[in-house]
């Protein structure tokens, strides 16, 4: 031991001998034990010593509050260890502290005992002192703004986690739904409350506390108890509350199991009820808001929140929420009855999709009312026809309404049925005379400022598309006018800008180009000169195309200046010329046009623009990839040096692959090219491609024949990638020459499969319990795309998207060229050249489309509509990646030096949802696709061991572990055959429907869902009751096998503490006169028996103040508050009462003969 410490050691107990205790004694004995302390050995020997323990309190009863001060402070100093604290609790200590808690207003003693409970809380919250507890539930209890009233509430709200039983005891609960019910209460703080309550109600050993408690049925008591007295101010923040409560609660397994179990289908049928408009006009908010969940209810692939949204729509028709709409929706007499239609509506549109067992109407309608009943079906019958009017959108909705008119290309396959009558009608409705006549009112062979363009494109939309009209056209110069219009020469259509009022003269155009290449004579138009006059021949024009992309090569190549170059970035960003340079990729759709491109020599031109940013990006979209010279053209563009340009074409070839363009093995080998690049962005990139790619075998196949040993290399990107190969034959011998298979499932059995639960789990918990996310732009999907799921937003990558960035410091201004990214959402994003961000600069964002500025609703407005990230959004936020109102800015650090590296706008596609969040590959999943895959996981025995942790006492992250390990297996036919032999499925329906544990009950349900991708898997789930909807979403078909909690009422706990509390206040020996004292003041904490009380309490104290320094009579007093609820104003009292008990110093040792209550 050091010599210092013995030396400090020593001086204590010197001073400790010392009869006479003066409070410079503690002062010199305090610096001691801070030695002893900080040395961070031998602490036990202060803790251990009764002598110091009893300086301590002895100081704490002083009358001087400096003394008190100091005593708090040695006490907090020494309390350093969860052992050190069992040992002060056993000191009879506690009253003391409390005494010191509860003084008036914010003095150095009741900070310092602050301090000590804080300390208390942090180190040892299961040996928590019920002393402690009381004071804190009476001040969170106050009415009046006591500045620690937070803290207590905070207290409360931590302990009711680690020390349940105690919080439950005291009233804890009662203060959190107080708390969540405080108009003035922070957000977050009600937020964290309602979280820790929803963990509390998860496992039945906590739950329980809750339920005797009855404090949760308060939380839906704005919308169940319609007799509640409430001021109308108050109204509407309670409701506002109230509404956020449950829609939160409702955002997770525990909240849903339990609303569904109780207090919800109160609150439904409520809207049936004549109660207030607001409240019900709530209720039915709080219905919508729920099932606004953003999947796509159609789509075949699995996702977790489309599971969780069918089973809140479980949750709600358990409710009775059908007939309660029905109810209301006929009822045409009440205001809300409209709005209870539009939302049934909207409720049978998804339970048709979701559920397998949506309920009939029929069943449920009043005969009394059968006519408007029958109104009512028939208007949900004809919600899927009801089209929303976007007539008041702006300018990208325009812009994307052009897109959807254009001719479609080989992925964007439309509906040749709808095409095909239109054609027919339009044909039909125009006879020849007509067509003539049409051809005169267009004024085309006038000046062109007098040409009428709708007309022109009623001609070019369907009634020219025959021989003999086309011939009639070419015959009275309507064509040749028509395409001298376009010329790039004339500066006519060329100049003009990128903007919706222009976008009738594209879409001719487009068509003019497809009808003249379906047309021999329309070839030869198009190759051959104009002759204007005798001064005046021009090129052809394709030649002039042709010329235009000359230019371009000559500066790429030789780093010419050329002036007014046709195709320059500028010009393509912000007019029409853009749309020559798609109309070379719609060649590619016509064989003629593929002639023609051979003959002008514009095929090997083209090449050479592959790997130029600014026309790449514009004319991939168009290529026509069944054609050689668009799949090398997409080759050539992923070689360029351009990030920008490679990432747009591997996310292109990402959409080819999804809209069933299967056979791009042509591009596997350029794409696995792409794992070497030394930027981490697009090895990201060609990771995701290539799992997604790799799905089919025929990509696979070639993918390994490129042996990319380089996956192995890439960490856990790369071993994600390569699990998704395990799904075939090829792909595991693939990765059993690399001895990947063995070693990967070594790591899922240690680690994989557990971050695999936090994973999906948090992903899950984000997207139902978060904030919305907010959007920087709202983009409309247009009416031709909505009916193709699979397209994602290709055509928002036809848009000539620009990103303004501006730094205020070096007052530079740059413009970002963009592509999409999609992932969990849909992004633009702009690259930035290095810019470097000083410590004050303010950097200032817009989005442009072409030359014009755009809001976030797609609106075209005058004034750029900046959105700033200012130097203390970066001061607060110290990551790399700030996002402000929708639009992220990505930064990156070198040698403490901060640059802007990409900035980023998180669009919003409309009417469609968002993407949906799906299951992450899993190792089982993947490996039971295959005989040799199953064969390896049977070998390792690892299903065996996830049935046991369900069948045994496991962790509940391991029966999460082994929910999602046995549900993937069972995603395949081969693994629902597997988990028959394991005996597993019945073992999930059994903690589906049984388990204690709420989330688990969750999680099963997810891995039944999985376990119902297959006919072989819903087959075994019927024979436990549960049903598949067309969705091949798994669900019990008497929904009380779910929705259930305890009703076993034997709950013994505080019963036994009730009976251990009165064995120790019955220890206690009072004079007559103190026991009289003692009722009087337990009759403080009585409305009926408290103003007799006090007089009472007022005059002995004066008759006989030595009554109120007895020891006996403080301790009991003291033990009564611990025991029993009091308000804070009566506890002053009783600390008033007793305030001069340092008159008995000397006495208060007598406290350690009596029995306590800690």
């Amino acid at each position: 031991m050091d010599a210092k410490i013995i030396e400090a050691l020593s001086e204590i107990d010197a001073s400790l001998k010392e009869e006479e205790k003066n409070p410079k004694t503690l002062l010199y004995i305090f610096a001691r034990i801070k030695i002893v302390i900080d040395s961070g050995s031998n602490q036990k020997l202060i803790h251990k010593n009764k002598n110091l323990m009893k300086l301590i309190r002895y100081f704490l009863c002083d009358k001087d509050r400096e003394v008190r001060v100091a005593s708090l402070r040695t006490l907090r100093y020494i309390s350093t260890s969860d052992y050190a604290l069992k040992y002060i609790r056993r000191r009879n200590i506690l009253h003391f502290v409390v005494r010191s808690f509860e003084t008036e207003g914010r003095s150095n003693e009741r900070v310092e005992a602050c301090k000590f409970i804080k300390n208390w809380l942090e180190l040892s919250p299961t040996t928590f002192p019920m002393a402690f507890m009381a004071a804190l539930v009476s001040l969170a209890e106050a009415e009046n703004d006591d500045e620690l009233k937070d803290f207590a509430v905070e207290a409360v709200r931590l302990l009711s986690v680690s020390n349940t039983a105690l919080v439950a005891w005291c009233g804890g609960f009662r203060v959190l739904i107080n708390s969540i019910f405080n108009l003035k209460a922070d957000e977050g703080i009600v937020n964290n409350t309602i979280l820790t309550l929803l963990y509390l109600l998860n496992n039945k050993e906590t739950r329980q506390y809750l339920k005797k408690e009855k404090e949760l049925a308060r939380i839906l008591a704005i919308f169940t108890d319609t007799e509640m007295d409430i001021r109308e101010s108050e109204l509407e923040g309670l409701i506002s509350l109230g509404k956020r409560v449950i829609i939160m609660m409702s955002r997770s397994w525990v909240g849903l199991i339990f609303l569904a179990s109780g207090g919800l289908r109160q609150i439904i049928e409520n809207i049936c009820l004549p109660i207030k408009p607001k409240i019900k006009e709530a209720i039915l908010e709080i219905i919508e808001e729920m099932i606004t969940i953003p999947v796509e209810t159609m789509q075949t692939s699995k996702s977790l929140l489309k599971n969780y949204l069918a089973m809140l729509l479980k949750a709600l028709i358990h409710c009775n929420l059908y007939r309660s709409l029905t109810h209301l929706a006929i009822e045409k007499s009440d205001p809300m009855a409209q709005r209870a239609r539009k939302l049934l509506k909207v409720v049978t549109s998804i339970t048709s999709d979701l559920l397998p067992d949506a309920p009939q109407f029929s069943l449920m309608l009043d005969t009394h009312k059968s006519v408007i009943a029958a109104e009512l079906v028939a208007e949900i019958d004809s919600c899927t026809r009801l089209k929303d009017n976007f007539s008041h959108l702006g300018i990208i909705y325009r812009s994307c309404e052009m897109l959807s008119k254009e001719p479609f290309s080989f992925i964007e396959s439309q509906n040749t049925v709808i095409s095909g009558i239109y054609k027919n009608y339009a044909l039909g409705m125009i006879d020849d005379n007509e067509f003539n006549n049409l051809i005169k009112k267009s004024h085309v062979l006038k000046e062109t400022k007098k040409w009428k363009w709708e007309i022109i494109y009623q001609i070019m939309a369907g009634p020219i598309d025959t021989p003999p009209r086309f011939y009639q056209a070419l015959k009275t110069r309507f064509l040749k006018c028509l395409l001298s219009y376009y010329m790039p020469s004339r500066g006519l259509f060329s100049v003009l800008e990128w903007h919706p009022n222009n976008f009738i003269k594209a879409q001719v155009g487009t068509l003019l180009l497809g009808l003249l290449l379906s047309q021999t004579e329309g070839v030869i138009l198009l190759t051959t000169t104009i002759n204007e006059g005798f001064f005046v021949m021009r090129k052809c024009f394709i030649a002039e195309i042709a010329d235009g992309i000359d230019d371009e090569i000559s500066v790429k190549e030789q780093g010419k200046t050329i002036s007014n170059r046709l195709f320059s970035p500028d010009k393509m960003k912000v007019t029409m010329v853009r749309e020559y340079f798609k109309w070379v990729g719609l060649m590619t759709n016509y064989r003629t046009g593929i002639a023609l491109l051979n003959s002008s020599n514009l095929d090997s031109k083209l090449m050479k623009l592959s790997t130029v940013e600014h026309l790449s990006t514009v004319v991939i979209p168009y290529l026509n990839y069944r054609e050689s010279i668009s799949q090398d053209f997409l080759i050539y563009s992923l070689q360029s040096d351009d990030i920008l340009v490679r990432k747009h074409a591997m996310e292109h070839l990402r959409l080819l692959f999804r809209a069933g363009a299967y056979d791009i093995t042509w591009a596997v080998r350029e794409i696995v090219n792409q794992l070497y690049s030394p930027d981490h962005r697009i090895v990201s990139c060609a990771l995701s491609v290539i799992e997604e790619l790799c799905t089919d075998i025929s990509n696979l196949r070639v993918f390994i024949e490129t042996g990319p040993q380089t996956l192995t290399r890439l960490g856990e990107e790369g071993a994600k990638c390569l699990i998704s190969f395990l799904s075939s034959s090829s792909g595991i011998s693939y990765l059993s020459q690399l001895d990947f298979i063995q070693k990967e499932m070594e790591k899922w059995k240690a680690k994989g499969n557990f971050d695999y639960v936090k994973k999906i789990e948090h992903q899950s918990e984000i997207a139902l319990t978060s904030q919305k996310k907010v959007y920087a732009l709202d983009v409309h999907t247009p009416f031709a795309n909505s009916y193709n799921d699979r397209l994602e937003p290709l055509w928002l990558r036809k848009l000539p998207f620009t990103i303004i960035v501006y730094i205020s410091g070096s007052q530079k201004t740059y413009s970002l060229n963009t592509w999409v990214e999609i992932s969990d959402d849909v992004y633009i994003v702009g690259q930035v050249p290095e810019v470097e961000v000083h410590e004050n600069d303010c950097i200032s964002v817009c989005m442009q489309l072409g030359i014009y500025n755009i809001d976030s609703r797609g609106q075209e407005t005058s004034d750029c509509n900046w959105i700033k990230c200012q130097p203390q959004d970066r001061d607060l936020d110290v990551s790399n990646i700030i996002e402000k109102f929708g639009v992220s800015f990505k930064f990156t650090t070198i040698k403490k030096t901060k640059f802007l590296t990409e900035v980023s706008y998180r669009v919003q596609v409309l009417p469609k949802a968002t993407a949906s969040i799906k299951f992450p590959k899993h190792l089982y999943g993947e490996l039971v696709q295959t005989k040799l895959g199953l064969k390896k996981l049977q070998e390792s025995k690892h299903a065996n061991e996830l049935v046991e942790y369900l069948k045994t006492d496991a962790q509940i992250i391991q029966k999460r572990v082994a929910l999602w390990g046995l549900g993937h297996i069972g995603s395949s036919e081969r693994g629902v055959h597997y988990l028959n032999a394991l005996g597993a499925i019945g073992i999930i329906v059994d903690i589906a429907e049984k388990s204690s544990t709420l989330s688990l009950r969750g999680t099963a349900f997810q891995s039944l869902c999985l376990v119902a991708s297959t006919n072989a898997g819903r087959k075994e789930l019927l024979k436990y009751g549960w049903i598949c909807s067309q969705s091949k979403i798994a669900l019990p078909a008497q929904s009380e096998k779910i929705f259930w909690l305890e009703t076993d009422d034997d709950f013994k706990t505080f019963k036994e503490k009730c009976e251990e509390h009165d064995r120790v206040l019955d220890t206690f020996i009072l004079t007559n006169e103190e026991q009289e004292i003692l009722s009087h003041i337990i009759g403080l904490g009585n409305v009926v028996r408290r103003s007799e009380a006090e007089t009472y309490l007022k005059a002995k104290r004066m008759s006989s103040p030595h009554a109120f320094v007895s020891v006996p009579l403080f301790h009991a007093v003291m033990s009564y508050i611990t025991v029993f609820s009091f308000k804070l104003s009566t506890r002053k009292i009783v600390h008033k009462l007793f305030e001069k008990m340092y008159s008995v110093q000397k006495k208060i040792d007598e406290i350690d003969s009596y029995k306590h209550i800690y």
